[in-house]
Formats: structure tokens, C-alpha cells, sequence
């Protein structure tokens, strides 16, 4: 029989200064900073035509003290209509996720991977350093995918998203905890995310599909082998964690 443990799990991840960063940026939205070298091609494909101040080389300096504001709004509009040829992984994360909120530190997240054992014997190692280009980031190669950790995508772990994704679309396993984040939806994938700093989660619950539509949570046991807690589908065996936690919190959640 598998003892029953009455802790709580320990919530470690705060509202840190990469959450607050993350969230003001993409509530900011479009500044026309971002896309000073594109200046020349947007004025000649709107019919404006640039003041003598303009120099090609310093673009920057034009959009900080000549441009009129009403020329960013048409600039904002043209880009947003597709007038960027080169709409890459490097543009603003604001062209790709928008309606952005903080979600709470003890809300249950679940993290899609093939690699989802190591992440609960380890921590998100890896993630996105710069939350300016987070709109796809798995257009970057993995020699920079995976350098340094960083910010990293999951879902709300009860939410028709999770589900719908739940062993196929972004790894075969998942780990589950709770953190803070900036929950937003994601254009290109058509779904609500939310974004979290990996290094500042340390405590990980590992879930397992065993390819047929059944999960299972599990952890070691006092012998030291591995034992399956719980068996179900995606779905309930959320549930099961989030209402067991406090009771098999010794055995299923790994500490980092």
C-alpha cells in the first residue's frame, strides 16, 4: 500500500521579473521600432515619400524623431495586411500571439515532449532566451533551441487545448506543475498558450501515454522502482493529480 503523505506541494515559481517583462511587452504591442529597416519598402508601397532627413543607414533615429505617429498606425496596418515578404521566426512575438494575460502561480500546467523524462528528472533545460521572438520558435534550429534555458510553451493543464493536443501534436509524454505565466493565443496554431520561465519551476510530475489513448502518472517507490500511481485517460488522469497531489506528493512529483 502506498503511504499517504499530507503536504502540499510546494510553489516555487514567484511573478518574476521575466514574467512581469513578458507580459508588459506583449500588452504593448506593435512599435514601429521593430521594423525601422523596412521603412523605404513600406513608403513606396503606400505611395508616401520620405523627408530629406531620412537616411537609410540610421533608420532608427527617423522613427524616434521624425515619423508621424499617423504614418507608424499606417505602418502597423501594412504590415499586419501582409506587406512584409520575409514574414520570418525573427519578427516581433507580438505579430504572432496576441490577447495576453497573467495566469497564477498555482495555476497546473502541462508541457508536451518527446523528451518529457528528462525535463521531470532535470527542468526545462532548455527554452527561448529572448521573449521578443517567441512567435515560432520551432522554426530555430536546435543548436539554438537547445543552448540555454529560457521561456517555454504549455497549456492549462484541465483546458480543451491540453486535450486536443494530448499525445500527438507536441511530444508523445508530458510533465505537469504549476507556475505562473502569460497565457495568450497563438495565430499560427490557433490555440490559447501559456508562456512560463523554465528555470524557475523545480517541481515536476511525469505523464506517460502508452500510445493507445491510456496515461499514466506514476514515481518510485520506497524500493526504488518505478510504479504506476494511476491509470486513465489524459483527461482524468489530470484530474486525479490535481485532487492527489497533496496525498502522493512524495511519490510523484520530483523536486529539481
Amino acid at each position: 500500500m502506498i503511504p499517504l503523505v499530507k503536504q502540499t506541494l510546494r510553489l516555487v515559481e514567484k511573478y518574476t521579473p521575466e514574467i512581469g517583462d513578458l507580459l508588459r511587452y506583449l500588452k504593448a504591442g506593435f512599435s514601429a521600432d521593430d521594423f525601422a529597416y523596412y521603412i523605404e519598402e513600406f513608403y513606396a508601397s503606400v505611395g508616401l515619400e520620405l523627408p530629406e532627413s531620412f537616411d537609410p543607414d540610421e533608420p532608427y533615429l527617423y522613427v524616434e524623431n521624425d515619423m508621424p505617429e499617423m504614418h507608424k498606425e499606417f505602418m502597423k496596418e501594412w504590415i499586419e495586411n501582409g506587406g512584409l515578404n520575409d514574414y520570418g521566426a525573427e519578427l516581433p512575438s507580438y505579430m504572432f500571439l496576441s490577447d495576453p494575460v497573467l495566469v497564477k502561480r498555482n495555476t497546473w500546467l502541462v508541457h508536451f515532449s518527446d523528451y518529457a523524462q528528462d525535463i521531470y528528472v532535470n527542468g526545462f533545460k532548455y527554452g527561448a532566451q529572448d521573449f521578443t521572438m517567441l512567435g515560432l520558435t520551432t522554426y530555430f534550429s536546435d543548436s539554438v533551441r537547445r543552448a540555454y534555458p529560457g521561456y517555454n510553451f504549455a497549456f492549462e493543464a484541465d483546458s480543451k487545448w491540453a486535450r486536443a493536443a494530448a499525445g500527438y501534436k507536441y511530444g508523445a509524454h508530458a510533465v505537469m506543475f504549476q507556475s505562473a505565466g502569460v497565457k495568450c493565443l497563438h495565430f499560427g496554431d490557433e490555440e490559447y498558450q501559456v508562456i512560463f520561465y523554465g528555470p524557475n519551476v523545480d517541481e515536476l510530475i511525469l505523464l506517460e501515454d502508452d500510445g493507445n489513448g491510456y496515461w499514466s502518472v506514476g514515481g518510485y517507490s520506497k524500493s526504488g522502482e518505478w510504479t504506476d500511481i494511476y491509470t486513465g485517460s489524459f483527461e482524468d488522469v489530470v484530474a486525479w493529480v490535481i485532487d492527489n497531489v497533496n496525498q502522493y506528493r512524495n511519490i510523484i512529483v520530483n523536486k529539481i
